[in-house]
């Protein structure tokens, strides 16, 4: 009889170790993922999320396919562009009820077979650009005909158009060898500046981050991927302010090798992706953060996008929100317009209502 009680009592044991095993995972984790900060998190009371604070309501549409990004916007209607597929995009309108499928008129001949083109959209005006080839195509919304840009554009990674006759290129200065800013105008006035993003490891991946233009601001802003920084430049490339982001991670934290034969640099240790996407509204910055600070639920935090908002104006951080994601698909590329943001997962687009506060 004791044997079968003794046999009990290890069965029952053995049966425990996962449950127990899982817990102290899931500490651990908890633990791990979280850093010393912390947000002032709205429409979230008691680890649940309140969709009635910040997101009104969200609204999604299948696209087909998870090759699409936003690409800009003209009027009320946002644009997406394919990554496979050169010259085709997609108009959205402002309550997902309407989209319309564009094929830019191209001339096979101006584009270029190395390298990949992507789109861009702003008002009157779109662009398809290779930076691989400085490749730069232009024409009018609407109109939808593509002509080469006979603009001197450097080797570049990331284009900012300003207006039609101005162009802000992130490039590799062939001297430093680093990441830097180039100004070029249609009349073929340039300007760089190669000290703008400092160097912490590389000059490359260390400086990596998201060139975008303020409208209202005038200026520039560069948030960095693996760093808490917000750089505001201006149209003649001087740096106005930096801002830190909310989070501890001050310093970029990967090592580079260097393939000397491919003349190359590749990761030599996993990177902490900081600031992953970001978008201009008005005096607002919104950026979505993939850090987990203070007393946030690492559930919540999964199933969400954390977004960070920083008056840019005043230049400080206000507050922040967690954005629901369509169907735990994760978010590739978002943009705030008015109190819409619209944001692509996979092969969905979702509009967010959102309520913010002034």
């Amino acid at each position: 009889m004791r044997k079968f009680y003794y046999l009990l009592i290890i069965v029952a044991v053995l049966s425990s170790l996962p449950i127990l095993y899982l817990t102290i995972r899931y500490a651990v984790k908890q633990r791990a993922a979280t850093y010393n900060f912390k947000r002032n998190l709205l429409g979230v009371v008691k680890g649940h999320r309140n969709l009635l604070g910040v997101v009104k309501g969200h609204k999604a549409i299948d696209i087909k396919y998870n090759s699409y990004y936003l690409a800009g916007e003209a009027g009320s209607s946002v644009y997406l562009a394919s990554g496979t597929a050169i010259g085709h995009l997609l108009k959205v309108g402002p309550l997902l009820r309407d989209t319309v499928s564009i094929n830019l008129e191209l001339n096979r001949q101006e584009v270029k077979l190395k390298g990949s083109y992507k789109a861009y959209v702003d008002s009157s005006s779109f662009y398809l650009y290779n930076g691989l080839e400085r490749s730069i195509l232009k024409g009018m919304t609407g109109v939808w005909k593509a002509a080469v840009y006979g603009i001197k554009a450097p080797y570049f990674a990331q284009l900012q158009p300003l207006g039609t006759q101005t162009m802000f290129f992130r490039f590799i200065d062939t001297d430093t060898r680093a990441n830097s800013l180039r100004k070029v105008t249609g009349n073929g006035e340039s300007m760089s500046n190669t000290g703008i993003f400092e160097k912490q490891v590389d000059g490359l991946f260390c400086t990596d981050g998201m060139l975008r233009y303020n409208r209202q601001l005038h200026m520039l802003t560069y948030v960095y991927h693996y760093r808490n920084e917000i750089l505001l430049i201006d149209t003649n490339l001087n740096l106005v302010k930096k801002i830190k982001t909310i989070d501890p991670i001050d310093s970029a934290r990967f090592k580079v090798d260097q393939l000397r034969a491919e003349k190359s640099f590749t990761f030599a240790s996993p990177t902490l992706m900081v600031n992953a996407n970001c978008s201009n509204q008005g005096k607002y910055l919104f950026v979505q953060s993939k850090l987990m600070g203070k007393d946030e639920d690492l559930m919540l935090f999964r199933k969400s996008a954390a977004i960070d908002v920083y008056d840019l104006e005043k230049q400080v951080y206000c507050y922040s929100f967690y954005l629901p994601k369509y169907k735990d698909v994760p978010i590739s590329s978002f943009k705030v317009l008015g109190n819409s943001l619209y944001a692509v997962a996979g092969q969905y687009l979702t509009r967010y209502a959102l309520e913010l506060p002034e």
